[in-house]
């Protein structure tokens, strides 16, 4: 018999979250002119990374707005200061002007990555979150049981150990890494 936690596992599944965004951004990255750009110098880098951008946010949200050069910049950011600190620009204009680390290459391998990341990531969240607040105190209880005896052989054992009781406080967390769970152990097989 199906669960709730199964109908949950089922919406946050990688093939409808990492794998439906990685389709869409990477059909949006074949038909981006990339020929059509030159990065020489810091402006032409913000054009090359606006118009990137753009393409990205217009593939995967609907309305004119998604396409905007401000709302590319604010994606841009978003995605990047968490790796490279409050001004991603610098470092990521010198390694496209100079070639570093991949170029431009290796700059959009990097963002479709980061990309993929944070649009599958929020709906994630958004389901589980839900889902979590819709639970009574001890429907939370037997969920993280049936999570753990579904899944905990693959959770670190200090989390795991000392059963569902120590384990609860845990469970959001792990249902919204539930996802890459599923991608790590399919990249294994």
């Amino acid at each position: 018999m199906k669960t709730r936690l199964d109908d949950l596992l089922e919406t946050i599944h990688p093939s409808r979250t990492y794998d439906f965004y990685r389709r869409k951004i990477d059909d949006a990255v074949r038909t981006f002119p990339f020929e059509s750009f030159s990065v020489d110098k810091a402006a032409s880098c913000e054009h090359f990374i606006t118009n990137f951008f753009a393409c990205v946010n217009g593939s995967i949200m609907d309305g004119s707005f998604s396409e905007s050069a401000y709302m590319a910049m604010a994606m841009f950011r978003i995605v990047f200061q968490p790796r490279y600190g409050e001004y991603p620009e610098l470092p990521i204009y010198e390694r496209l002007i100079h070639g570093h680390e991949g170029g431009m290459n290796g700059f959009v391998q990097e963002a479709v990555d980061a990309l993929v990341e944070h649009f599958a990531f929020i709906p994630i969240a958004n389901r589980v979150d839900e889902f979590i607040e819709s639970l009574s105190d001890d429907e939370l209880s037997v969920t993280a049981e049936e999570y753990l005896s579904k899944y905990g052989q693959l959770l670190p054992a200090e989390i795991t150990s000392q059963g569902a009781y120590r384990f609860t406080p845990f469970l959001t967390k792990f249902l919204k890494e539930h996802p890459k769970l599923l991608l790590k152990l399919r990249s294994v097989r």
